[in-house]
């Protein structure tokens, strides 16, 4: 990504701070100006004070430099402050609205990437831009002010000492753009070995329990070992190319000072002392504005890598949100029609996930999908919500879901998957998520009818406790019932329900099924299942085998049919005989 797409979204950023940023900036230009004047007071102190010995103007002097004193710690402050104001404010907004892009992004696009990319883009990179922005500019404003004064001050006091210093120059710049274009490469590694470093470390810190069970230890080790060595040698030829340049400006800066100070003891010289006093000075102290140029470029390609990093999340397209509005009738069971339909993760025929899938859930019907792993059932399911676009048509209630607002179409929707996902914050929470406002008899009703009731009133806190980063305080079985009870609570008119009991033991299991009984009548469900013995009771099930329905019929007819079904449904018997022959 180039600069000219780069800069116009740091400079849109920053406009909407101008007030802030216009006061931080001035105050910088304060500071040099400030600094150019104590360098100036050099002179009339060398010429008036110590060597015409003017006590009138000597007694003034602890005045005048408290005063300018004053001024200093004020714009020093204003600076600091306002500057910091910016670069807080930015960082905070680009993290929500990267943080509102991310939510609103298909899935396939958490398919491909991983979590630790997103949270090290929109986290340190937000941060990064903001603070390498104005820091950017509160050194720019105050070393180039403080040199403009400087420079004054130089050819005041001697305007042809001051154009042979001037001659580096040159020869300065283009040290810093060889520095700036080098820093950039080194920059950008630096980015992509940090997010390596990340994506290690949260795969190891959510796998842990596989690394202690294989001993992965050394192997993990080794690899986060070189994760990190890539990213040191990153950042240290980045140091190099930054000290480099740095060190070059200096001793140009010193030569010429040689040269200066080698020509001013010719007899050719009419400086007097407080001018070549002043003039030294002046010289010394532009040493500090001219070091300060070489990380001016550090911070610019800072600011230039990590707002190429956040452009790059503009550039994943979004969820097409919007659509005809149908709403749907609250706890009136959905139909659903499927109709040639095909799908394929990567979008290449060779790849198809699903082919030819024709079936129909009739209002307050029990649809199940079985079959082998990898047979396509989870992703069957993940189409009605439209997780994932497909081609054919999908029918809620006779209208293609392709033309409904998400809204419409999800608020209607209860999913319950095998991956549970619960959230670090109550019980009561999780269960109503999504609702401002909780309806508490609502609530307490869904934890009857998901048989969560009695644990809940176990906990400390009973509804209000909270569980945990992921729900690490509850068990396996506890964690399915609180996501069972959500969606009870939602009163959804279609229920997906994948693997929804799998962690529960067969008493709960049972418990459940008979309260799913209840809510399947007044609701449609689409329901997979491995435990064949959960489905016997399903309108229809659908055999999928290789993204293809297979088969499809009542449990009775296909048992007959003696195909996939019936093959799956002796093993399912099989493994159950086996697991009640091995009980003590």
């Amino acid at each position: 990504m180039n600069q000219e797409a780069v800069l116009p979204f740091v400079t849109q950023n920053l406009k909407r701070y101008w007030v802030p940023l216009l006061c931080g900036f001035l105050a910088s230009c304060c500071y040099g100006i400030i600094d150019g004047t104590l360098i100036w007071m050099v002179k009339p102190l060398m010429d008036k004070g110590f060597i015409a010995q003017d006590q009138r103007f000597i007694s003034k002097i602890p005045i005048y430099l408290l005063a300018i004193f004053f001024l200093r710690s004020l714009v020093t402050y204003s600076a600091q402050y306002f500057l910091a104001k910016v670069s807080a404010e930015m960082a905070s907004r680009l993290k929500i609205n990267f943080f509102q892009r991310l939510l609103k992004y298909p899935a396939h696009v958490y398919d491909q990437k991983t979590s630790s990319e997103f949270i090290c883009k929109i986290n340190d990179h937000s941060l990064l831009m903001a603070n390498s922005t104005t820091e950017l500019i509160n050194l720019l404003a105050r070393e180039a002010l403080t040199i403009i004064a400087l420079l004054t001050v130089m050819f005041m006091a001697s305007p042809i000492f001051s154009a042979i210093y001037l001659l580096s120059v040159p020869l300065v710049i283009a040290i810093l753009s060889y520095a700036t274009r080098r820093s950039l490469v080194m920059q950008r590694k630096v980015h992509r070995s940090s997010e390596e470093i990340e994506h290690h470390l949260q795969e190891v810190i959510e796998g842990h329990f596989v690394v202690k069970s294989f001993l992965g230890y050394n192997i993990e080790q080794e690899k986060f070992a070189g994760s990190v060595d890539k990213n040191l040698n990153a950042r240290l030829s980045e140091a190099h190319i930054i000290a480099r340049g740095s060190a070059f400006v200096q001793f140009i800066g010193g030569m010429v000072i040689a040269v200066i100070l080698f020509l001013a003891q010719s007899p050719f010289s009419k400086l007097s002392g407080g001018e070549f006093a002043c003039l030294m000075t002046a010289i010394l102290a532009l040493l500090r504005p001219l070091k300060q140029l070489s990380s001016v470029s550090d911070l610019f390609q800072k600011v230039l890598a990590s707002a190429e990093s956040l452009l790059s999340l503009n550039k994943i397209p979004q969820e097409r949100l919007q659509g005809r509005t149908h709403p749907l009738s609250q706890m009136t069971p959905a139909s659903v029609q499927f109709i040639n339909v095909n799908f394929s993760y990567g979008g290449e025929k060779e790849s198809v996930s699903l082919r030819d899938i024709n079936f129909s859930l009739k209002p307050g019907q029990t649809v199940a999908l079985v079959g082998p792993s990898g047979g396509g059932k989870s992703t069957l399911a993940s189409l009605i919500p439209r997780f994932y676009q497909a081609e054919g048509k999908i029918l809620l209630n006779g209208r293609n879901i392709q033309e409904m607002s998400l809204e419409d179409l999800r608020q209607h929707i209860a999913l319950v998957s095998q991956q549970i996902t619960l959230f670090n914050d109550s019980v009561a929470a999780n269960i109503a998520y999504g609702s401002y406002d909780i309806d508490w008899m609502q609530l307490k009703k869904a934890a009857q009818l998901a048989f969560a009731e009695d644990f809940i009133n176990d906990l400390p806190q009973g509804f209000l406790t909270k569980i945990g980063p992921g729900g690490y305080r509850l068990s396996g079985g506890e964690r399915q019932r609180l996501a069972l009870a959500r969606s009870f609570y939602k009163r959804a008119s279609l229920i997906i329900l994948d693997e929804a009991t799998s962690a529960l033991d067969a008493e709960s299991e049972d418990q459940i099924q008979r309260a799913l009984i209840s809510l399947m009548a007044q609701s449609s469900t689409l329901v997979i299942a491995h435990r064949l013995s959960t489905i016997m009771h399903a309108h229809n099930i659908l055999v999928l085998d290789k993204g293809m329905i297979v088969e499809h019929g009542t449990h009775a007819e296909l048992l007959k049919a003696q195909g996939l079904y019936a093959q799956l449904y002796q093993q399912s018997a099989g493994e159950s005989s086996l697991t009640l022959s091995e009980t003590p």
